[in-house]
């Protein structure tokens, strides 16, 4: 369920803020609209089973954007550095793209796993920044 991981990069951070997933919406729109109006009559089946994941996919993001929004309503969509192992081949509900599963880097770390690991790590105040930002519940005291 990572369809909103195709947030779109700003200053090296997935860009989850309001304005920047209205674009996404606007954008998916017209790409709906490309992919209807493609004409399959003719294709052959796998062409056509990969014509409708392509919608699906579509679809799901659509869902995203006008019921569930993730990024304003679930606090845990920005929790991307995960130290334990999900029990579900992927990790299960919606999160931001830029995931860490600190579980599957072998040890020693290489120089890639610690470049990629901080990576992830680097993009977290950016993603607080953006919680903060577009949810309400943020800055809320308990």
């Amino acid at each position: 369920m990572a369809r909103v991981s195709a947030a779109k990069a700003r200053r090296g951070v997935y860009d989850y803020r309001i304005a920047a997933m209205a674009a996404q919406r606007t954008e998916l729109a017209t790409y709906q609209r490309r992919l209807k109006a493609i004409d399959t009559t003719g294709w052959p089946i796998p062409a056509q089973v990969d014509y409708h994941i392509v919608r699906a996919e579509m679809n799901g993001l659509e869902l995203d954007h006008r019921v569930l929004q993730p990024w304003k309503n679930n606090p845990a969509f920005y929790a991307t550095v995960f130290a334990d192992e999900s029990d579900q081949p992927a990790r299960e509900g919606p999160h931001a793209a830029g995931m860490v599963e600190l579980v599957w880097f072998k040890r020693p770390l290489s120089a890639k796993g610690v470049a990629t690991i901080d990576s992830g790590i680097r993009m977290v105040p950016a993603l607080l920044d953006q919680a903060r930002r577009s949810q309400p519940w943020f800055t809320q005291q308990a």
